[in-house]
């Protein structure tokens, strides 16, 4: 399983003239970081870089001997997290150039897209 820690308070590249990293504008509000690129996992957020280091490292040891479930989507169907996730998130929305086109599971898969996580 994938995955690295996202610093939300800071910029990732320094700037060139100081050499320090820039404020984000959402600096010291919310969570600092960022669990991110783990797949089939949402994006969790943590007040310190401990506390994210030590999810993200269980969760890859549970994801090695195959018990991981991330607690808040592991009963969504595959096809329920394409129409509210990943569909959503594209910024190509069609497939056949339609401005209605919609992701078509349903009819491809024998059990109509409705799919469980093991």
């Amino acid at each position: 399983m994938a995955g690295y820690i996202e610093d939300r308070w800071l910029k990732k590249r320094p700037d060139k003239l100081t050499g320090q990293r820039e404020r984000t504008a959402i600096h010291g509000t919310g969570k600092r970081y960022r669990v991110k690129g783990a797949p089939g996992i949402q994006d969790r957020s943590f007040h310190t870089s401990e506390d994210a280091k030590q999810w993200l490292a269980g969760a890859k040891t549970d994801s090695s001997r195959g018990e991981f479930v991330d607690p808040r989507k592991g009963e969504m169907l595959v096809a329920d997290y394409i129409a509210e996730y990943w569909w959503a998130g594209r910024s190509e929305r069609t497939l056949d150039g339609g401005p209605d086109a919609q992701p078509h599971l349903e009819p491809h898969h024998p059990v109509g897209g409705r799919l469980r996580p093991a």
